[in-house]
């Protein structure tokens, strides 16, 4: 794993509060210190606002229909491919 990914992963996890106390201030600081990870943190942020809204919209029951016709149509088809 490189430097960025393992970066984006320790804030994720600040992000979702996985994190023990030693590692969240350590993040803080950076947060606070450092303009770049601040912005990109609450890029994280406005992303994981915006996914729990999303959430929070029902699918149609005839979407879900639709996918579970496909899904029934699909299963009988297995033994073929």
């Amino acid at each position: 794993m490189n430097q960025d990914s393992l970066h984006k992963n320790l804030l994720v996890s600040h992000l979702y509060h996985e994190t023990d106390e030693g590692e969240a201030a350590l993040i803080n600081r950076l947060i606070a210190d450092n303009w770049d990870i601040k912005e990109e943190f609450e890029a994280l942020q406005n992303t994981k606002n915006i996914l729990n809204k999303a959430q929070q919209s029902k699918p149609k029951r005839s979407s879900i229909e639709l996918i579970m016709q496909y899904n029934n149509r699909t299963k009988e088809l297995e033994p073929l491919i």
